[in-house]
């Protein structure tokens, strides 16, 4: 069971990839020395859907039984250009938007987020990776369809 706020924004004004970046998550108003490990499930400019398999109990108690969406900050570690995961982009602030409590089928904590505050740089590496992976993915299969003319 998963706990939603819908804001009436559209929340996929972005292209978003499947991905498994080494991620840290840090919560506002707790310790600040602690952090959550993770891995993306997918990334977009917007925002990203994170996997939490550590200390799971701490922040389902934060997340569902305190019943507070509490403001975050994530670390990325983005891969360079030759796939090494070396680009490290710290800790951009963001807003929980929802979560999925680890069940029998499914162990990990799954966190949804939207970045709130970026700095420039930041989101220009986050878009370059997007962009760069979007093109691995789908480039060759763009190739091969025909080419739409619309009829004047």
């Amino acid at each position: 069971m998963s706990r939603t706020i819908y804001n009436g924004r559209e929340r996929r004004s972005y292209v978003r990839i499947d991905t498994d970046l080494p991620t840290r998550l840090r919560i506002y108003g707790m310790d600040s020395t602690k952090s959550y490990s993770g891995t993306t499930r997918n990334i977009s400019q917007g925002g990203l859907c994170l996997e939490i398999l550590q200390d799971q109990d701490e922040l389902v108690e934060t997340l569902f039984i305190q019943k507070q969406w509490p403001s975050v900050e994530v670390e990325l570690l983005l891969p360079d250009r030759q796939g090494e995961p070396t680009i490290q982009v710290d800790w951009i602030a963001g807003r929980l938007d929802w979560a999925q409590k680890p069940s029998a089928k499914a162990p990990a904590l799954l966190v949804g987020m939207g970045f709130v505050d970026m700095h420039k740089e930041a989101r220009q590496l986050i878009y370059e990776f997007v962009l760069n992976q979007f093109l691995k993915r789908y480039q060759p299969e763009l190739r091969k369809r025909p080419p739409v003319y619309v009829a004047r």
